[in-house]
């Protein structure tokens, strides 16, 4: 069997004096963006890497909602997620374009497998700047191809001057900005100690835009320059970068690279703490217990009980299927995935306020029982805390990605202490799209006790949900959430 694969090492390159490290409390900007998604005041936090670039609260955002694309086959198994932003839609249509192009190619290069470990395309987004009329959001794309994997990373800047979404080369004065870049870029990469491979930087560090097309700024306002994994060097280095120093990077700045420069870098108001989120509402620790309060659990002893689950939101559909539980009465249990939680906390304080149950799936998707252990937890645990920023409380339960789990995947549970859910109904929502046929499949599958999956990033899921519920209500069935079926922390429920 195949070594899982493990943290991959990222070569830090400083392009000048290392930094010192100055830390100082950092909290998630809050709600309340204007109509351009101005940024809240934060503390800005200097880390001893010059090449960190810190992801940005989503949330604070104004009008941005997550898009999922799911081409999931027997043998294969890809996962994307990218954003939407209701005044900048040529971002979400690029973002959208660059995604459908690596699931194109992934399905055209990559075969199923016809055995564990199935192949994986994997792409997540981090907001890296957000000022008063330029947004940028990276991309990061994993690729597993069964034998071993590569990371890359991409980032596409928002003009709101020009209403246009830009390649990171834009950042650039033409011509002469990217071979002055291309310079500086080059005497970093070919020290000895860099990491790289001196006769890949030679031949394949060109001054090109597609070479160039991951830059952003730290936080002192440093040019960070990102490149994929091997590109320039074995995947013993990882994923290569460096960062050139503020004043060498200016002069090769293009008007929007200064623009963003300035929305990126020191000139976040830095020394004046974040808001209080809207998202601190305390409450008490997830138990496994999600009855209302004041009301009594049901019996499921007594009761034919059928449990509703929902993966991979929330997703523009996701309040749509929210007014339809609403009205009929039914909780239900959902399986957030991390990067949509954190950009949609609204919806996940509505779930928790509608009496729904919360669950963690992961950050990005990804297969955990391909993962290194350090990996799995990194998944979980930045779940667990987008969670608790939205809603109070962490989750107790998790969902497995493609219902993959091993030996690892239970370890870093008990850990946690989460409950591994995993279910009984399966319409195949994920591949058949008609809401028809997916009701006809959960009403003809259900039993008492059963435990359906469904993904509200689907709308013929969503469709499906009044004929789902009207339909089993009729034939006795009581809707209730997973802990009421009977979950336990730190045990897995593998029906």
């Amino acid at each position: 069997m195949p070594r899982k694969p493990g943290l991959s090492r990222t070569q830090h390159l400083a392009g000048g004096a290392a930094l010192a490290a100055l830390a100082a409390a950092c909290g998630p900007a809050g709600g309340g963006a204007h109509a351009l998604g101005a940024p809240s005041p934060r503390v800005t936090q200097v880390p001893s890497n010059p090449t960190y670039v810190p992801a940005l609260d989503p949330g604070s955002v104004g009008g941005l909602t997550t898009r999922t694309v799911s081409a999931d086959s027997p043998g294969r198994n890809v996962h994307a997620t990218y954003p939407e932003v209701s005044w900048a839609p040529a971002l979400g249509t690029e973002l959208g374009e660059i995604v459908a192009d690596r699931v194109r190619e992934f399905e055209k290069t990559t075969p199923p497998a016809t055995s564990a470990p199935s192949p994986e395309l994997n792409i997540d987004w981090q907001l890296v700047a957000h000022g008063d009329d330029v947004l940028a959001v990276r991309l990061r794309t994993s690729v597993f191809s069964g034998a071993g994997g590569a990371e890359s990373s991409t980032t596409v800047w928002y003009d709101a001057r020009d209403g246009r979404a830009h390649p990171s080369a834009a950042l650039l004065a033409g011509e002469a900005g990217l071979a002055g870049l291309t310079s500086l870029v080059r005497a970093d990469l070919t020290r000895p100690d860099s990491g790289a491979d001196r006769e890949l930087v030679d031949d394949a560090l060109q001054p090109d835009p597609e070479v160039f097309d991951s830059l952003a700024f730290n936080v002192r306002g440093d040019l960070v320059a990102e490149f994929d994994e091997y590109q320039f060097g074995p995947g013993s280095a990882g994923e290569l970068a460096t960062a050139v120093p503020r004043l060498q990077a200016e002069p090769l700045l293009s008007p929007l690279g200064r623009r963003a420069l300035k929305a990126a870098a020191g000139d976040r108001s830095a020394g004046v703490p974040a808001p209080t989120p809207a998202a601190a509402t305390p409450r008490a620790a997830a138990t496994a217990s999600a009855t209302p309060s004041g009301a009594s659990a049901p019996d499921c002893a007594a009761l034919k009980c059928v449990a509703l689950t929902f993966d991979d939101g929330p997703g523009p559909d996701t309040p749509r299927l929210l007014d339809t539980l609403r009205s009929r009465g039914v909780r239900a249990t959902f399986f957030t995935v991390g990067t949509n939680a954190a950009a949609e906390p609204e919806t996940l304080r509505r779930m928790r306020d509608e009496g729904h149950v919360i669950g963690n799936h992961s950050w990005s998707h990804r297969n955990l029982a391909q993962l290194s252990r350090v990996k799995i937890a990194d998944q979980l645990e930045r779940t667990q805390n987008a969670v608790r920023r939205a809603t109070g409380e962490a989750p107790s339960l998790m969902r497995p990605p493609y219902g993959a789990t091993d030996a690892d995947v239970t370890a870093v549970n008990r850990r946690l202490g989460l409950t591994s859910v995993l279910w009984t109904v399966d319409p195949m929502d994920w591949r058949d799209r008609d809401a028809a046929t997916v009701a006809r499949r959960v009403v003809r599958d259900t039993r008492r006790g059963s435990i359906v999956l469904l993904h509200d990033i689907h709308r013929g899921s969503v469709d499906a949900v009044p004929g789902i519920i009207d339909r089993l209500a009729a034939r006795g069935f009581t809707f209730v959430t997973v802990p009421e079926l009977g979950a336990a922390p730190g045990r897995n429920v593998a029906r």
